[in-house]
């Protein structure tokens, strides 16, 4: 036996199935598994959080992963997270094939089904909407945003970056959007530290879905996100970006921009405005608060309030003095005291007509 497999010993059951080496085999124990007393065991996670579900996506199991969420969905819960806040759509978002969005498409409608909401934050603020366009997933991005209620305006927690600020980046990079099939993207300057990160970015995948998952590959969300999410260079990105890479993902893009145009008409004018009083006032501002304030405000359809300047006090309009204040208190103190004496009076009096 592989010795890398017997690290999968003290996992569940329908977890080490998603580890054995014949998938017909693990396919038909997961059917049995799920009509016996080992149905328990189905929403049973690792330590990092990890249930079946995502060990399916993590050893590209689809098969069995169609099995879980068609045949055995009741007895799982699909609102699990690991440790990070990552649902499993964010596992769909990152271990799914390329070109294929089955997977994704299914998912929606079965926790749209049971009304679970897919727009939801992990622990650094990444919803699947935001996580597919910083992964380079635009196809998934666009299923997302027409069948499913995800929201293109969410900022994440670290960097404070929304989907449009990675969409204008890529398309920075590509420099122009006609051009992108004949441009291989993403072409930063190779160093040690960019081959290490890397090389352990492709050891978190197999290298094939057809291929045995015999071992124990990292956790992409465990070991590799956090710190690239924490990396402002962009440096980690563009790793990440060129193993998801395809021949349609410049087109890809292209189609999320027109519709995000099409659906949201207030991105492109607010883009328009901050572009102008960059423009006007980046010479006196460069770097400043009133820069990041515009950047920050670039997505969001209800902006904070303007704070209203305060009125100028004229001459008029100036405050009482000590002794007018404490001659006012006393009018008042006096006004108030006979109309309680009038009062009194008033109920004193015997009434002149009663015999």
């Amino acid at each position: 036996m592989n010795p890398l497999y017997a690290d999968v010993k003290h996992f569940p059951i329908p977890i080490q199935l998603c580890f054995h080496p014949n998938e017909k085999f693990a396919y038909q124990s997961m059917k049995i598994s799920a009509t016996s007393r080992c149905k328990s065991a189905l929403n049973r996670s690792d330590e990092f959080g990890c249930n079946v579900l995502m060990y399916s996506l993590r050893c590209r199991r689809y098969k069995l992963f169609d099995l879980l969420l068609n045949d055995i969905a009741m007895d799982i819960d699909l609102r699990a997270k690991d440790r990070h806040g990552n649902t499993i759509v964010h596992y769909v978002i990152v271990y799914s094939e390329r070109e294929n969005t089955e997977l994704l498409e299914k998912l929606i409608e079965k926790m749209n089904q049971f009304r679970i909401d897919v727009d939801q934050r992990n622990t650094f603020g990444f919803t699947p909407l935001l996580l597919a366009i910083y992964s380079g997933r635009y196809d998934l991005g666009l299923i997302l945003l027409t069948k499913s209620n995800a929201s293109p305006f969410v900022r994440d927690y670290i960097q404070l970056r929304s989907i449009g600020d990675y969409i204008e980046n890529d398309v920075k990079q590509s420099k122009c959007i006609s051009k992108l099939d004949k441009i291989r993207p993403y072409s930063n300057p190779v160093t040690r530290e960019s081959i290490r990160f890397r090389l352990r970015l492709y050891q978190t995948f197999p290298s094939r879905p057809e291929t045995s998952c015999s071992g124990l590959n990292e956790n992409f969300f465990e070991n590799i996100f956090p710190q690239a999410v924490h990396d402002h260079s962009g440096s980690m990105r563009s790793s990440i970006l060129f193993m998801f890479h395809t021949n349609n993902s410049m087109s890809n893009l292209s189609h999320l921009v027109h519709h995000l145009n099409q659906r949201f008409p207030v991105l492109n004018i607010t883009r328009r405005q901050i572009k102008v009083k960059i423009e006007q006032s980046g010479d006196q501002f460069e770097n400043s608060k009133t820069n990041l304030h515009l950047i920050l405000s670039f997505f969001d359809p209800n902006p904070r309030p303007k704070a209203i300047p305060p009125k100028p006090i004229t001459a008029h309009e100036k405050g009482l003095g000590p002794f007018k204040r404490a001659g006012t208190k006393l009018k008042i103190c006096h006004s108030l005291s006979r109309s309680h004496e009038n009062s009194k009076i008033h109920y004193l009096t015997v009434p002149t007509n009663i015999k």
